[in-house]
């Protein structure tokens, strides 16, 4: 992998049984943890790894960056970013403290901490790429990007939070600042840390700006400015390394980002990496062949089967530092086993593209819930809503109750609109946890979550607002943990071009209305890049690396035997109901087997990371 964890044991050398403990998570031995020199009471774990760890001890200041930061403008500094990062951001940091934020871009995470002063600061990159974890024990501390190291740092016998439990039956995913751990966070994107003497202060350091308004004036920029700025990014992101590869799923940002590294890697074919399945609507090879064909790509093709998943659901599980249940991180780790086998240093991901320039089908029904909510308030209650109820003069006519079901959503407010179809609020939570479960946790902690980033962005156009929601729920606790993760397991590095700082900030000049023009998803996007990518990708709906796990359980005896005995320790555990993980089974085998088949790898997830983590 790639992980660090710094502990600091206030005085006192770091227990024998925790060094060990914290080694043998990061596949160390304990004697490889450093010794940081004149401070007994500080240990350095540092995981070998495609991602760096950087380490600079001076003055009585200790310096560990993770990652690859760069000065977005030139710095007063006599060492550079690129070859000895800790040591420039320690010339940084002196001369301007946390102002250094304002002058890094790419993906980092940072630890700078001061023994004599007690005092620790940390911060991560404002996409949240790399991630960064901490837990406090009085005046003793760990910090690093495992929030499982730092939870066995300080404590022999780490305690599950119930609450990350239920968040991540929810999600999927345990959203920043929380951690699968009582007393371990995470920092969330854009955001630093500042404790003196154990009292800790979380600061938001970076708020974007959306310039872009929905006026006959605000044309945002030309269609012909996209491209250079993706070039840009594309070559910054790549520059330095070795063998250079990238994903292909066949859809718009992966073909994008293969499009340009093929064009600046002109002198040989760039190795491309797609999976495919043997399932009706889940194979979309053809799309990144035709990317192949456009750009002259080495296609590596790649088909996974049932038997992959059992082989490798145990190194999914194992390569996370917390439950993850976004099944697209089997074919994630498929596709990054596959560069390492073929000596790749570097893939190219393409993940951002719908997040900054508006790809989402959600944002296009959400468009539609809010016209509804401004048709006053007297027509819809005393005419339209009236004959839509059951009884009304509608209610006989086709289609009459998905129409319903429609104009309830469009009467909830936002966000927790966007939840509508989530399953444990169409399930109800007391259907699915024990009653002794429930009693333990909040369950509304996740909608008011989301009400709390949503709200940063009030004022802007409900696209936007959207958008800054999904940055963090969607891209940094989801989807980048994933691919980072993953990529890491099999031992290659991962670039995301599209959420480097010039890209991002020119998706912010972009008129919400220009991103979902009515109810075209991805307008400027599609419109900017038509003459540069194959038609077919163009129009084509979006996918991914989707997983037909619902339907491969219902018919693998090996499958089941695995994840079915696993879901039903849950019930053991006093977490699920009985009844219904039996139901679960039953809705599975006759109803929707994607639908319930997903739920039932969340669980299998779950269930399997505590197993391996913590039993």
């Amino acid at each position: 992998m790639s992980d660090f964890c710094l502990t600091y044991t206030n005085g006192k050398a770091l227990p024998a049984e925790r060094r060990a403990a914290l080694a043998n998570r990061l596949g160390m031995a304990p004697d490889d943890a450093e010794q940081l020199g004149e401070f007994p009471d500080i240990t350095l774990f540092r995981e070998p790894g495609p991602v760096k760890t950087w380490l600079h001890v001076e003055q009585s200041l200790v310096v560990v960056v993770n990652g690859s930061p760069r000065f977005e403008r030139s710095a007063d500094t006599s060492r550079d970013i690129t070859r000895d990062p800790a040591g420039a951001i320690y010339e940084a940091y002196l001369k301007e403290g946390p102002g250094v934020l304002a002058n890094l871009c790419g993906e980092f995470a940072i630890v700078i901490f001061a023994p004599g002063k007690g005092s620790l600061f940390c911060c991560v990159d404002r996409m949240g790429i790399r991630p960064l974890a901490y837990s406090f024990d009085g005046e003793s501390f760990a910090v690093g990007t495992s929030a499982v190291a730092c939870a066995r740092a300080l404590r022999a016998s780490p305690v599950v939070s119930e609450q990350s439990v239920f968040d991540y039956v929810y999600f999927h995913v345990i959203p920043s600042p929380a951690t699968i751990f009582e007393n371990v966070y995470k920092l969330p994107p854009a955001h630093y840390l500042d404790a003196a003497r154990s009292q800790v202060q979380v600061t938001r350091y970076w708020t974007p700006e959306f310039h872009g308004h929905d006026s006959q004036q605000a044309k945002g920029p030309r269609h012909d400015e996209l491209l250079p700025c993706i070039e840009q990014a594309v070559a910054a992101t790549h520059e330095g390394f070795g063998k250079v590869g990238c994903y292909l799923s066949g859809g718009l940002d992966s073909s994008t980002m293969a499009g340009v590294l093929a064009g600046q890697l002109s002198e040989q074919p760039v190795d491309a990496y797609t999976v495919g399945f043997a399932q009706q609507g889940y194979d979309e090879m053809e799309f990144a062949r035709a990317a192949a064909d456009r750009f002259g790509l080495r296609l590596h093709e790649m088909y996974i089967s049932i038997d992959d998943i059992v082989d490798l659901a145990q190194r999914v599980t194992a390569a996370f530092d917390e439950p993850f249940g976004n099944s697209s991180a089997i074919p994630s780790l498929f596709c990054a086993s596959g560069a390492k086998a073929d000596g790749m240093d570097l893939l190219i991901a393409g993940d951002g593209g719908d997040e900054l320039f508006g790809g989402n089908e959600r944002y296009a029904k959400q468009k539609v819930f809010d016209v509804y909510g401004r048709i006053p308030s007297a027509l819809r209650d005393r005419v339209l809503e009236p004959m839509l109820a059951q009884g009304g003069v509608l209610s006989r006519l086709p289609g009459f109750s998905k129409v319903a079901s429609y104009i309830d959503q469009a009467r909830m407010p936002m966000p927790g609109r966007t939840q509508s179809y989530n399953f444990v609020q169409r399930e109800q939570a007391t259907n699915i946890f024990t009653a002794e479960f429930l009693s333990r946790v909040e369950p509304g902690g996740p909608n008011a979550a989301l009400q709390e980033e949503y709200d940063v962005m009030d004022g802007t156009s409900l696209v936007d607002q959207m958008l800054f929601l999904d940055w963090k729920f969607i891209l940094a606790d989801n989807d980048l943990r994933k691919v980072g993760r993953t990529a890491s397991a099999a031992g290659v590095r991962v670039g995301y071009p599209l959420l480097d700082n010039g890209v991002v900030d020119f998706s912010l000049k972009l008129p919400a209305s220009e991103k979902v023009k009515r109810l075209e998803l991805r307008h400027y996007y599609k419109a900017s890049l038509r003459d540069f990518l194959p038609a077919k990708i163009i129009n084509k709906s979006k996918h991914g690396f989707g997983l037909p796990f619902g339907e491969w359980l219902k018919t693998s005896d090996a499958l089941r035997s695995l994840v079915n005995p696993a879901v039903a320790r849950l019930v053991e555990r006093g977490i699920l109901q009985e009844t219904f993980v039996s139901g679960l089974h039953s809705r599975h085998e006759q109803e929707h087997a994607a639908f319930y088949g997903n739920i039932l790898w969340v669980l299998f997830m779950l269930e399997n990371w505590l197993a391996t983590h913590l039993d």
